[in-house]
């Protein structure tokens, strides 16, 4: 059984893929390429879109960030691209937030009307994949 959350941990991998590891934007099944059944019944889960991370926005990873000091994790760069190809940000994708990403965070929270804080939590986080 495929549960709600093997699908976003599957989203999210997928993203971090593409964010760090040039990951192409279609998914497919391995039976596309070559004479497989692979991924099998769940076939119809690849190419309806639902592992897409684009078909909606990525749940929050469970990973808060402030600073000082800085935190570096791997959600950090998935927040840090979302900031700049939604929001227009001009930040470092490097998985460190640091003072420019602090900087980024408090904006985009004074935009949503939230408190300007610095803290990309659960709140921060679902204004950024809004």
């Amino acid at each position: 059984m495929i549960t709600a959350g093997l699908v976003d941990a599957v989203r999210y991998g997928i993203n971090r893929l593409r964010v760090s590891g040039g990951a192409a934007a279609a998914i497919t099944g391995h039976r596309d390429h070559h004479s497989t059944d692979c991924p099998g019944a769940r076939y119809g889960r690849v190419i309806s879109g639902e592992l897409n991370p684009g078909g909606g926005p990525l749940p929050y990873p469970g990973v808060s960030f402030r600073q000082p000091p800085a935190t570096v994790h791997a959600s950090v760069a998935t927040w840090q691209y979302r900031m700049n190809s939604a929001h227009g940000f001009s930040l470092t994708v490097d998985g460190q937030y640091g003072p420019g990403s602090d900087a980024a965070c408090r904006s985009l929270r004074s935009l949503r009307g939230l408190s300007v804080d610095g803290f990309v939590g659960p709140a921060t986080w679902g204004a950024t994949f809004a």
